[in-house]
């Protein structure tokens, strides 16, 4: 963990109270889509940072037509 925190390249963040209210908001409204509550914490949080890629192997993500999401690879 040690090399994460003194990573230059990954940053460790807290969620602020905006982004978690989003999320539970969108979580209630769109649970058709099988996501989990994390799925919909990651969206918060990337659209009120301002990202507009996300890296995942993730299949929920596909459901958040407003990021772009990298390629992906199959699993076996």
């Amino acid at each position: 963990m040690s090399r994460v925190r003194e990573s230059t390249v990954v940053e460790i963040r807290s969620v602020s109270c905006a982004e978690l209210d989003a999320a539970c908001d969108a979580f209630v409204a769109f649970d058709d889509h099988g996501g989990a509550m994390t799925d919909f914490l990651t969206k918060a949080f990337v659209e009120q940072s301002a990202l507009s890629h996300v890296a995942t192997w993730d299949k929920h993500y596909r459901a958040f037509d407003q990021l772009t999401l990298l390629p992906n690879c199959e699993h076996p």
